[in-house]
């Protein structure tokens, strides 16, 4: 049986959690609805992920799990802020996805960052959660 190559997750590690700041100088240059697409993706992927390395290779998995989720998360963060809200072309393209998947996962990676108490991070998504929360009970005012 061959061994496991010790630096198998370092692909995983580019930024890692060396930076908590929500500022724009770590903004990835994308289309908002390129970079709406990434955010909805980022938890689908990170379980797709996790599932396939905790089966194949689980004592190694858990030990790096942790510091893999803040990282995978921490770079998704950085497409996030990519979306100006002030932008209407911005946030055109953003509800292309739908309003409810977009508030659903901006839910849970608040939750996510609340667990780790990165706070500074929770305040920029809750920012862009309660936007589009209002945007989504508007449409619902319009439709009925």
């Amino acid at each position: 049986m061959k061994k496991i190559n010790p630096d198998i997750f370092d692909v995983f590690s580019q930024d890692g959690e060396t930076s908590q700041s929500s500022t724009k100088e770590n903004t990835v240059e994308i289309s908002p609805y390129l970079a709406m697409g990434f955010v909805l993706r980022s938890i689908p992927v990170y379980n797709k992920i996790s599932s396939q390395y905790s089966i194949r290779y689980p004592e190694k998995w858990r030990d790096v799990q942790d510091s893999i989720k803040k990282s995978h998360f921490i770079s998704y963060y950085s497409y996030l802020l990519s979306i100006d809200l002030s932008e209407a072309s911005h946030v055109s393209q953003c509800v292309k996805y739908g309003l409810e998947p977009i508030v659903n996962v901006l839910s849970c990676l608040l939750s996510i960052f609340e667990e780790w108490e990165y706070y500074e991070y929770c305040q920029v998504i809750k920012q862009y959660l309660d936007f589009f929360k209002m945007l989504n009970n508007r449409d619902e005012k319009y439709i009925k």
